[in-house]
């Protein structure tokens, strides 16, 4: 009995350690990381700092209109599915957000330029869209 104890918790032991030896050597890519880099040019922070300087100026007669930091028509461009953008201030979120037209699940393993990717991307359910486009967005591993 002594030996069928001893055998099985050599195997545990020699089990924990090679999990532990590949997440120790394993690359670990975090999804927010990867695909930063192609989705900042299409943000002008600029914008961004000019209308918070003029949120702090007292208000004039004249309201000025929104005008969006991310270019949509350069979006466009490289996927005609992108229609919004979702930015949490202070995280790495920035996403584009995308509907395809006739298939709710054509984003779930591809990227926003609709190429295959494990990882997906933001989007909303073509079948949902009912007009109001805050009914429900989807997507994989975005923090």
């Amino acid at each position: 009995m002594g030996k069928k104890i001893d055998r099985w918790l050599l195997l545990i032991i020699l089990v924990v350690a090679a999990v532990a030896v590949f997440l120790w050597k394993a690359p670990i890519e975090w999804p927010w990381e990867t695909g930063q880099e192609d989705l900042s040019g299409y943000i002008d922070r600029t914008e961004e700092e000019t209308s918070a300087q003029e949120a702090e100026a007292p208000e004039t007669a004249e309201a000025s209109s929104y005008v969006s930091p991310v270019d949509f028509e350069e979006l466009q461009k490289v996927n005609k599915d992108i229609y919004a953008w979702l930015e949490i201030p202070g995280t790495n979120v920035s996403y584009p957000i995308l509907q395809h037209p006739t298939e709710d699940e054509y984003y779930l393993r591809r990227n926003y330029k609709g190429e295959d990717d494990k990882e997906g991307c933001l989007f909303t359910e073509c079948s949902y869209n009912d007009g109001n486009m805050g009914d429900r967005d989807d997507g994989h591993l975005r923090a």
